[in-house]
């Protein structure tokens, strides 16, 4: 008699929680998704599902690695000790299957109650392990951020991914400054949902990683609960300065991206998988 693999995957996950809660409401529902025979594995903070016969499935083998490594740096960028929660994290082929699972044909979905996400990853597109893992821990950690609150929470995630297409997301970042795409202040914390999102999201992950590289103890926590727009603020300066000094610093910390690779990322997004040039 053939069994049941969303009962195996329970059961395999209830075997190894023992001390752990197990999967959310939420995680449990798309476990139990009958378009899908989840796999699952356990991890160090957490439990991994992807689908039979998926990309993430012929990768099985760096997954934990991938999942383990992501959360280690996010409690280490963030200046977090520990994060107590055990994390579902789901791989799948794409966007439909996105949409059919979260209701949004996005590339990453992070449940927050839920402690779960849901990543898109195959040949052409790599996982957004630490977007999503940010999303999760920042907001159970921390608790909602100050406004302009998506600025701020995509600023976070973006900083900690670290990634654009291959390259340093502040290098990414220096690019549009160099093209004199950058938003002005207005557009970017006045109505961050409504601009480009490439060029909005690398902007607040560009100013973050300043705020964060100004030696300030515990700087993050406060920058997170005043929102972007303490920035300044927390500097001890005046708009005008803060702006001014981002500036001289993405100069004089990164190089433009080669036309060729901007071009690229422009075109496919941040989590196209960086390929060596032919010829």
């Amino acid at each position: 008699m053939a069994r049941n693999p969303v009962v195996v995957a329970l059961a395999l996950i209830a075997a190894c929680a023992s001390e752990e809660s197990g999967p959310s409401n939420r995680a449990r529902q798309i476990l139990e998704d009958s378009r899908y025979n989840w796999v699952s594995l356990e991890a160090a903070g957490a439990r991994i599902h992807y689908a039979e016969g998926s990309y993430a499935d012929g990768e099985r083998e760096v997954l934990a690695d991938r999942v383990e490594s992501a959360r280690r740096a996010i409690l280490e960028g963030l200046g977090l000790c520990d994060y107590p929660e055990t994390i579902d994290v789901f791989y799948v082929d794409a966007r439909e299957d996105m949409r059919q699972l979260t209701g949004s044909p996005v590339t990453g979905f992070a449940f927050i109650e839920g402690q779960a996400v849901v990543l898109v990853f195959n040949e052409d597109w790599r996982a957004f392990e630490r977007h999503e893992l940010t999303h999760v821990i920042s907001r159970n950690a921390w608790g909602e951020p100050g406004e302009p609150s998506a600025a701020t929470l995509e600023g976070f995630a973006v900083y900690m991914d670290g990634d654009c297409g291959g390259y340093e997301v502040g290098r990414v970042a220096r690019t549009l400054l160099e093209m004199d795409l950058m938003l002005d202040r207005e557009s970017l914390l006045g109505a961050f949902r409504a601009q480009d999102d490439l060029i909005a999201y690398l902007q607040v992950a560009s100013l973050v990683e300043y705020v964060d590289g100004q030696g300030i103890e515990g700087v993050l926590p406060r920058l997170w609960s005043g929102g972007l727009g303490a920035a300044p603020e927390l500097l001890g300066v005046s708009w005008s300065e803060f702006e001014g000094g981002w500036s001289d610093w993405m100069r004089a910390s990164y190089t433009p991206i080669p036309d060729p690779a901007w071009e690229r990322i422009r075109a496919g997004g941040c989590g196209i998988v960086a390929r060596p040039a032919r010829g």
